[in-house]
């Protein structure tokens, strides 16, 4: 699992064996969480032809559903590799920069 791609504040987009995983930061007010899902085929295809803006445009709409996306969440050990990846992301790119 590594990190492909982020939006500071916004989302990361993950890879792993061919397969693409968002992590959306849904949190609203004080409250934060993120909301992490597999890419379905369209969403890949959409990635592939539009780039980030697509993944901005799937934040946004993530982030605006989530009651929706909550329920399509991957599950916990997909999280966790999500969670390691990412942790070990910003280790790498952003702490202590």
């Amino acid at each position: 699992m590594k990190v492909v791609h982020h939006l500071c504040g916004g989302y990361y987009l993950l890879q792993h064996n061919g397969k693409y995983y968002f992590d959306v930061n849904s949190g609203r007010g004080a409250v934060g969480f993120s909301i992490s899902i597999a890419l379905g085929e369209e969403q890949e295809a959409s990635y592939m032809r539009n780039g980030t803006r697509y993944l901005k445009e799937l934040a946004e709409f993530v982030h605006q559903e989530q009651i929706t996306y909550l329920e399509l969440q991957v599950d916990q050990d997909i999280n966790k590799a999500m969670r390691k990846a990412i942790t070990q992301w910003i280790k790498e790119n952003i702490a202590g920069n």
